[in-house]
């Protein structure tokens, strides 16, 4: 395996790595999620419904408006971008896009996109 670019600030070292790269891993991921100064992970527990049925039902209600009118932003047009690039590319290449969120759209269809 060949040595990593000197300037990890390069952005075009970046870019020609990522380009002549056989196989990518995307790791996205989300940051701890807060609603009304609640953590959603401590919400979106049976225990947090039993303390605090309401609180919990306008936690999803709120999650919920969200979700019907979310849209893609710039991070998924360039996920979505790249992976198609590498198929394009073919040869062997392969992109693997792995995320914990579940607050917001991958496209996981990369045609959609």
């Amino acid at each position: 395996m060949p040595p990593p670019p000197k300037n990890y600030n390069s952005i075009a070292a970046f870019h020609k790595k990522l380009l002549s790269s056989r196989r990518i891993l995307a790791v996205c991921g989300a940051a701890g999620a807060l609603w009304r100064t609640h953590k959603a992970a401590d919400l979106a527990t049976p225990g947090a419904f039993c303390a605090d049925p309401g609180l919990v039902w306008s936690f999803y209600a709120h999650r919920r408006r969200a979700a019907l009118g979310a849209e893609p932003n710039r991070g998924h047009l360039t996920l979505a971008a790249l992976a198609r690039r590498v198929q394009a590319a073919g040869e062997g290449r392969e992109f693997l896009c792995l995320s914990q969120n579940v607050d917001g759209p991958l496209p996981y269809d990369r045609s959609s996109v």
